[in-house]
């Protein structure tokens, strides 16, 4: 009773997951969540980085109950979850150190720079930082593309 089964791990289309976009990177499945409540939340935590210090604050904020209310009942987890990560992100976006290159943000890997790797809402705050200092193109409602 107290033997443990082998387990294996079974990869389908190895070559997607060895491709050069994901090679040494890590898998996250994940869902997107949109809508103009998103990107006001985004630039509410951007605006009070400097004051923000935990979750609560950001729940009391109006643009947390719109994006509340984009999620199943009971699944309000997943929009704190997202938050507890912009309160992180914002206060390091600069780490590691990214690279303007034609209006846009790359990140230093293997000898270049990678202007599409993504890295968490560092990327978001890098875009909204240089946003405000002309280097990257304001999209819609003054945000980044």
């Amino acid at each position: 009773a107290g033997r443990r089964r082998p387990r294996v791990l079974l990869i389908d289309e190895v070559d997607v997951f060895f491709s050069r976009e994901l090679y040494g990177s890590a898998y996250t499945p994940s869902c997107a969540v949109g809508g103009d409540c998103v990107a006001r939340m985004v630039q509410a935590v951007w605006d009070r980085r400097g004051a923000l210090h935990s979750l609560w604050q950001l729940q009391e904020l109006d643009e947390y109950r719109e994006c509340v209310g984009l999620v199943a009942a009971g699944c309000e987890y997943m929009v704190d979850a997202a938050l507890e990560a912009m309160l992180r992100d914002v206060r390091c976006f600069a780490d590691p150190p990214y690279v303007v290159r034609e209006g846009r943000i790359g990140y230093k890997e293997h000898g270049g720079v990678a202007m599409n790797k993504v890295l968490g809402y560092r990327t978001t705050f890098a875009y909204l930082h240089e946003a405000a200092r002309g280097t990257v193109p304001a999209g819609p409602a003054g945000g980044p593309v």
